[in-house]
Parts: C-alpha cells; structure tokens; sequence
C-alpha cells in the first residue's frame, strides 16, 4: 500500500495561490458587473467602500468592492445608497484582510432602485399609510427612570458601551433580554424580548446592536417587527447601527438615536448632572432665603421706625389735643361769662325802664279783650283788637292773619 506525503500550504502560500488563479483568469478581468449599491463608505484617504448586492430566487449574493481615490474623484457622486449602478474593473483578493473584492475603475448609474431599496420602500409607504410613523402616536421618554429593558446581542460590544453608560447615571433597574439581532431566527427573537418587557413591567425598552452590512441589519425592516413596536405600551427607543443607518424601527419607535451609545446617553439622567443641578438649586435657594432674611430685617426696621414715630405723634397729639380742649373750655367759660353779664345788663335796663318809654319809641301793646296779644295766632279775621300806645288807644279790625314760618 502505497503512502502519500500530505501537503500542508502556509497561509500566505494559498493566498498568493487564489491571488495567482484570480490574476490568470481573464475572465474576471476588464468585465462590468451590475448590482445595487449597500454599505457605503470612505476613507479619510479618500478610497471609497461598498457592496454590490443582487437578490435572485430569493437569496442575497453581494461582493465587496472598492475604489481607489484616483477613481473616486470622478466615479463617486453617482454612488448612492439603495441605487443600481454597473461597475468596470477586476476581481482581486486583498490578503491583510483575507477578502475578495472587486476593484472598480469605471462607474455608470442605472436609472433604477434596487430590490432592496424597493422593498424598503414598499413597507416603508404602506406603515406611513396606515399612520404608524405618525407623531401623534409617539409615547414621551420618561425623564426619569427606574427600570429599563434592552433587547440585543448579550456578547455584542453594542451592551457593554450601553452598560458602562448607563453605570454614570442615576441608579436604575437594567434587565437585558438577549436575543439574536441579524439572521432568519432575529425578528421573532426580538419580538419575545419586547413582549417579555413589556410584561415584567419596564418604563422604558431600548432595542439596539451595533453597525453592520445592510443584509445584517435588514432585520430591522421588518414590518413584522415593526407592528410590535408600534403596539407596545411602553416606550421603544431604537438605535441601530450608526448613524447613517435609517431602518423601518427607527421610524416606527418613539424616538430613534443614531447609535447604542447615544441611546445610552439619553436615558435617564446623569448622577454628575443631577449632583450639580441639585448644588445649583441648593444655592438659589439659599439665596432666596438671604434675600427674605434681607427684606425681613428691612420690613423689622420699618416698622420700629414707624411705631416710634407713631407713638411720638400720638404723645404729642394727647398733649395738644388736651389744651386745645383747655383752651376752648376757657373761651368757652369766657363766652357763657360775658353773655350771662350781658343779658343781666340787659336785664337790668329792661327792668329799671317804664315801658311807656318804649310805647314813646314807637312800640303798641296788642290786646284782645282784657289780654295781652304774644302771637298772630291767637288772631283771626274780623276780631277786634285794641292797639294802646303812650298817648292813647284805638281800634282796630283784622283784615288777615298771616303767620311767619321761620318764627
């Protein structure tokens, strides 16, 4: 029996190997290729990136490609996420990296979308129809929260940037339900973990990875998964990807972030922050309260000055008020005196004189019969009265009584 020797090839030695055999077929050489546009990006080199995409029978088949800044100068604004584009250049292997590309020199643009772009598109206009990327719909993100759910990949660099974040802010409850977040298993995956949440009683669900290929994170367009998030009663933020990734959740959720780690930084508050906004309301409150010590002392002061000032006035005033009061009872006193005097003046000139001397002057007695008339109205029409004055009497008629009312 006859042994053979195996033959163990180095690394290098198959990649110079599929280097070679790609080299000397023509037939990968000088050929255009068509294909839908994912995954753009560039260098700061200015090399461009991307994939070349293509769905037949219902699989995916895609190659990466790349162009050179030479090329991209003039090639690279017909490039556009979701577009068809037909691709001139070379099929080659690049060793650091252990991937065969295709190197583009040429690029002439399609007047058409891709099935990828399309079929995005298709679910995208019919939610929009229906009205599940309507604002009105929108849940508000809890300023403050005590419990958060994330659904994700539990080994993916995407968790533990969210984690580290979210350990700086205010204490939490973070409850992470992994699932599967690329693959055919994904969408039904993230489903449970949205209905698990939902039903633990979380105030917030953030559903997350990290940046891939579009066909990696096509999950995220799932109208299946979309109806989910949309009839959740809980807050659903979603970051998917970076930020040039737009995905059907993204629409659909009740805020979209760029990125895990800006979901991260949206949840809750910082301890630093709130530490410092507290020291901020500790000092204004502070300084309140020395502004009314302030004016307590000034109102304090007001009303001593205006107590002494008033009981001063009023001391003052009982001292006037009391001679004034002497002084009218003495005029008072000094007024009754001299009247009292005149009247007993009066009284006695009255009573020294006849009152024939006033009968001289010019003054009658009025009598009625044997009386003395005092007033008209002892008087009425036709009486006879009898006038007797200092040289004699007569009589007389009484032709109208009339009285006078200030009297």
């Amino acid at each position: 029996m006859l042994e053979f020797e195996k033959k163990v090839l180095g690394v290098r030695e198959l990649v110079f190997l599929i280097m070679r055999h790609l080299k000397s077929n023509p037939a990968l050489h000088d050929i255009w290729i068509k294909g839908e546009v994912r995954d753009l990006s560039f260098s700061k080199s200015g090399n461009y990136f991307f994939s070349l995409a293509e769905n037949f029978g219902g699989y995916r088949y895609q190659i990466n490609c790349t162009m050179y800044k030479e090329y991209a100068e003039k090639y690279a604004k017909l490039l556009e996420e979701g577009s068809v584009v037909e691709c001139y250049g070379y099929t080659g292997f690049y060793p650091a990296g252990g991937q065969l590309a295709f190197y583009v020199e040429k690029i002439e643009k399609r007047d058409e979308k891709g099935y990828y772009w399309e079929e995005f598109k298709r679910i995208y206009e019919k939610l929009e129809g229906e009205g599940l990327f309507s604002e009105e719909f929108k849940k508000p993100i809890p300023e403050w929260v005590k419990r958060v759910g994330i659904v994700t990949s539990k080994d993916s660099a995407a968790i533990r940037d969210v984690l580290k974040i979210l350990k700086k802010k205010m204490p939490m409850e973070i409850y992470v339900y992994h699932s599967l977040v690329q693959g055919d298993m994904a969408v039904d995956n993230i489903i449970r973990g949205i209905d698990w949440l939902e039903k633990f009683g979380v105030d917030l669900i953030v559903v997350t990875r990290g940046g891939g290929a579009y066909d990696e994170l096509s999950v995220f367009n799932s109208e299946k998964l979309a109806r989910r998030i949309f009839e959740c009663r809980i807050p659903v933020i979603s970051a998917i990807g970076h930020e040039k990734d737009f995905l059907i959740s993204d629409y659909v959720a009740d805020k979209r972030e760029p990125t895990p780690t800006a979901a991260a930084v949206s949840i809750g508050k910082f301890r630093e922050d709130v530490e410092l906004e507290l020291e901020r309301c500790k000092e204004a409150i502070l300084g309140r309260v020395r502004q009314f010590r302030e004016l307590y002392d000034k109102i304090d002061a007001w009303v001593k000055l205006i107590k002494r000032e008033c009981e001063m006035r009023f001391a003052n005033t009982e001292v006037e008020l009391e001679r004034i009061k002497e002084k009218m009872l003495t005029n008072a006193r000094d007024v009754l005196n001299k009247l009292r005097l005149d009247l007993e003046s009066a009284y006695s000139v009255i009573a020294q004189k006849d009152y024939r001397e006033f009968l001289k002057a010019g003054f009658a007695v009025v009598k009625k019969g044997l009386f003395n008339v005092k007033s008209v109205k002892q008087l009425k029409k036709k009486d006879l009265i009898t006038l007797v004055m200092s040289d004699g009497s007569a009589v007389a008629e009484v032709k109208s009584v009339k009285v006078d009312k200030e009297v």
